[in-house]
Order: structure tokens, then sequence, then C-alpha cells
């Protein structure tokens, strides 16, 4: 039992150090006068407004397996390859059956 209370307490100690770092620097990047801010290596993949300020962390592609990806009309996405595995799935499926339809007789 004391070992389920050392890791819940080690687990909310964790949970507090990405709150208070989201917080901190979404402070510091409104004191700049910035829009948003990018950051990354802490494991919590996420896009969230604090403050005013957009702030995005793009996790790690070890772990979470996310990536932060910029579209050519300027919008962010997160994306999540678990998710992705799917897409691309449905698309390689749909490959030949386009292709067919393509094709002149």
């Amino acid at each position: 039992m004391v070992s389920g209370r050392l890791s819940q307490h080690r687990v909310k100690n964790a949970v507090n150090y990405i709150s208070n770092f989201e917080r901190a620097v979404s402070h510091e990047a409104r004191k700049h006068k910035v829009d948003g801010l990018v950051c990354g290596h802490i494991h919590r993949a996420e896009m969230t407004t604090i403050d005013d300020v957009l702030y995005c962390n793009d996790g790690d592609w070890v772990e979470s397996c996310t990536a932060l990806v910029e579209h050519f009309d300027g919008t962010l996405q997160l994306l999540h390859w678990t998710d992705q595995q799917h897409v691309m799935k449905d698309e390689l499926e749909l490959e030949p059956q386009v292709a067919a339809r393509g094709r002149v007789a």
C-alpha cells in the first residue's frame, strides 16, 4: 500500500511540475507580447490557450508518438501516430480503387 501512495505522490508531483511549467512559459510569452509558443520534450502533447497565449507542446515521438505540423495555410495540428496509422491504412486501401477508376479503356 505504501508503494501505491508513493506512485500517486510522484504522479501528482509530475502533473504539478508540468502545469507550473506551462503557466510559467505562457506568462513569459505574454510578457514578450507573442501570440503563442511551441515547446517539446515534456512528453505530454497538447495544444491549448493559457492566458490568451497559444501553448503548443509536440510531446515526443518515442513514447507518445506525437508531432506538431504546420499546414500551408498556417494552421497548426497535433498529430498522433496511432490516429494516422488508420488514416494511412484507409488511404492505401482506397488507392487501388482510385487507380482502377482512372484507367482509360
